[in-house]
């Protein structure tokens, strides 16, 4: 059970659903919360399924996940690994979060 258990809290803080429940939080264009509801009919899918992805319990297919990442204005690079393939190199070299490139971009 313990073991279990475990398998659970690393599907949950993994990375895409890590990055998922960020972006519901906070939409990175108008700063509003997305609830599973408005993304699920985005993506086509039923509002539990976003709640399976957003828990780690089940991935989305590759349509799901292009879909989610075209209504966040993010890469699938971003969703599965936390940095765009635009700013791997920045990350790689410097070692800032996709969040801290942003700011930098922004504030040029």
């Amino acid at each position: 059970m313990e073991k279990e258990r475990e398998t659970n809290i690393d599907r949950y803080n993994a990375t895409f659903p890590t990055i998922l429940r960020s972006l519901e939080e906070c939409h990175p264009v108008d700063g509003r919360t997305t609830t599973h509801k408005a993304l699920a009919a985005a993506v086509g899918v039923r509002p539990q399924t976003i709640s399976l992805y957003a828990s780690g319990e089940t991935q989305p297919t590759a349509d799901s996940l292009l879909k989610i990442a075209q209504y966040f204005g993010v890469s699938v690079d971003y969703l599965l690994t936390g940095v765009s393939a635009e700013n791997k190199a920045a990350n790689e070299t410097l070692g800032l979060s996709e969040e801290a490139i942003q700011f930098l971009k922004r504030a040029k």
